[in-house]
């Protein structure tokens, strides 16, 4: 059976570009924008162990360091799985065993695949799992998962960059395994520093605060190994249980490997549901609402004038002014008091426009200013045709 990892590092991907697999895991940066295409035919996943167990999917990446950790995962449990990328010259610098294809990266996004060589990617997949790495994932069974913060991924990061060195290193070498119980605690915490080192570095800075220091996160991983009966204590030696080392992390796994501090957070509450947030009011738009009211008055204010005959910018205000308060009085959300000085001054701009009025002969002064400035205009005479 086919399987594909696809190494997507742009923010959008055509479907043709994309082999035709029942198996197929899409790995994409968090700016990633799906297609109707794609989502019809990929599902959204939301952590590896979902993504291994198979099927056609899309899981968005937070960083490179992840990246690296997830295809290892993947090759670590199908090593037989093609990676399509457009950074083949990396991979094949780390290991002659992955099985590469190329692939083009979307056209519409501007990528910067020049430098990737350098990329945190390279230096996790280097440590990251090989064709004979077998960690334990969890059972093939519908699981509620527990939701996850950022410190909880971080910390799982951690865990596994640390469990997995010591198993390519030491349970895979059994010639060169420590035989007392504190040089198996140095080695693991020495995993440890070189693993919250690279983490710290590409953390937000205080999201990391919360996690172990490495001597915790040592014993950690080493508490679990001997609960597991994988590292057997007898006084200052150890011992290992080879049985169990395959039955765990083999080819042919037939155990699951359950680190203590996943059991606690399975039984960690539920966090509560944020309050809900006050309503947003309305945004107001003072423009659009003087066009609105000003459609409505504008018929009545033409007849009003007529009906009125003013003299003056004074007495035409005041025409204009009750015809506005009359609709104030009926729907006052509609003429606020804020939109009435704008009211006047387009109505009377357009009764000069239309030469409904005009100035007198000897006026020294354009209509124009005297609409902006009626209410120091106020006496200046006018004429109504």
């Amino acid at each position: 059976m086919s399987r594909y990892i696809v190494d997507i590092l742009s923010s959008a991907a055509n479907l043709e570009d994309i082999p035709r697999c029942s198996n197929i895991i899409l790995l994409v940066p968090d700016t990633f924008r799906p297609s109707r295409e794609i989502e019809s035919q990929f599902t959204s996943c939301q952590n590896i162990d979902q993504a291994l167990t198979g099927g056609s999917l899309y899981i968005k990446i937070s960083s490179e360091f992840e990246r690296g950790l997830i295809i290892g995962l993947i090759l670590g449990r199908w090593p037989d799985a093609k990676l399509l990328t457009s950074r083949q010259g990396v991979y094949q610098k780390l290991s002659q065993r992955i099985n590469l294809q190329k692939y083009r990266e979307s056209s519409s996004e501007n990528c910067h695949t020049e430098s990737c060589g350098s990329t945190e990617a390279s230096s996790v997949y280097a440590n990251s799992p090989r064709e004979e790495r077998k960690i334990n994932f969890p059972p093939q069974k519908p699981v509620v998962a527990p939701q996850l913060t950022a410190q909880d991924r971080y910390l799982d990061n951690l865990y596994y960059e640390v469990l997995n060195k010591f198993y390519d290193k030491f349970l895979i070498e059994v010639e060169i395994r420590a035989p007392k119980k504190k040089s198996v605690q140095a080695q693991l915490k020495n995993f440890a520093e070189g693993a919250i080192i690279s983490v710290k570095k590409k953390a937000v800075p205080g999201i990391t605060d919360t996690l172990p220091g490495s001597l915790e996160l040592s014993m950690m991983v080493y508490d679990d190994l001997v609960s597991h009966k994988v590292i057997e204590e007898s006084g200052l030696n150890v011992f290992y249980n080879d049985l169990l080392i395959n039955e765990y992390f083999g080819r042919e796994k037939s155990r699951e490997f359950k680190p203590m501090y996943k059991e606690a957070r399975n039984q960690r509450p539920p966090s509560p549901p944020p309050p809900p947030s006050p309503p947003s009011k309305p945004v107001f738009d003072k423009q659009s609402a003087v066009d609105a009211a000003f459609k409505l008055m504008w018929r009545l204010i033409w007849t009003d004038i007529y009906e009125g005959n003013p003299e003056d910018i004074g007495d035409l205000v005041i025409i204009i002014d009750k015809r506005f308060d009359k609709y104030q009085a009926e729907e006052p959300e509609m003429f606020p008091n804020c939109i009435k000085d704008d009211i006047i001054k387009r109505a009377i701009k357009l009764l000069f426009k239309n030469e409904t009025i005009s100035l007198l002969s000897n006026s020294q002064k354009n209509p124009e200013f005297i609409s902006e400035n009626y209410k120091t205009n106020r006496k200046e005479k006018i004429l109504t045709q």
